[in-house]
């Protein structure tokens, strides 16, 4: 189970997408991750519930740089196979939360979309730490 992220460890930035959303950083996250599965299982990608939570973080990491949509854009140039589909599915994302939250900036789609991706990654990685380790 995803467990919800304390307020007051959101960033405001992101916090003010997630409310107007009116969603948790983890449900965000975890509709997010399962929708780039989704998309990679459309796509071909065999075992891609098994394999997105591990390339995801290259491709976020990237996308962390951007300053705009055509950056992005500019990015998906230079990929291809699984990372390009994550970062294409990404690209989606952001162009969804950027039609459906008024008024809010690249830095704040972006960052919200990487914040709630990362916290629902670590989460997960936690739980199979319990798993194997106790």
């Amino acid at each position: 189970m995803v467990k919800r992220q304390k307020k007051s460890e959101i960033p405001p930035h992101v916090s003010k997408v997630l409310s107007k959303l009116g969603k948790s950083d983890a449900e965000l996250g975890q509709f997010f991750l399962n929708k780039i599965v989704k998309f990679l299982d459309e796509n071909g990608y065999t075992d891609a519930s098994v394999w997105a939570p591990s390339v995801l973080p290259l491709v976020l990491n990237e996308i962390g740089y951007t300053e705009n949509l055509g950056e992005i854009e500019d990015f998906l140039l230079n990929l291809d196979g699984m990372e390009k589909s994550i970062a294409e599915s990404i690209y989606n994302h952001m162009t969804y939360l950027k039609k459906n939250v008024k008024g809010a900036k690249h830095k704040e789609i972006r960052d919200t979309l990487i914040f709630t991706l990362g916290k629902t990654l670590e989460s997960m990685d936690k739980e199979k730490y319990k798993r194997l380790y106790g």
